[in-house]
C-alpha cells in the first residue's frame, strides 16, 4: 500500500484537474469552430472556382 495525500491536498488536486479539463473543453470548442469555418471557406472557394469567379478567367486564358 501507499499513503494517500491529505484530504485538503486531494481537493487541490481535483480543483487543478477540473481547471485543466475546462481549458481542454474550451480548446476543443475552438477547434470545432475552426474546422467548421475552414469547411465553409473551402465550399465557398470551390463554388467560386466552378463559377470561374475565383480568378480573372479571361485574363488567364490569354497568357
Amino acid at each position: 500500500m501507499f499513503p494517500l495525500p491529505s484530504l485538503s491536498e486531494q481537493h487541490l488536486i481535483v480543483d487543478e484537474l477540473e481547471s485543466k479539463l475546462t481549458v481542454c473543453d474550451k480548446i476543443e470548442e475552438t477547434i470545432s469552430q475552426s474546422l467548421q469555418q475552414a469547411e465553409t471557406l473551402r465550399q465557398s472557394i470551390l463554388k467560386k472556382a466552378f463559377e470561374r469567379k475565383l480568378i480573372n478567367y479571361e485574363a488567364s486564358m490569354t497568357n
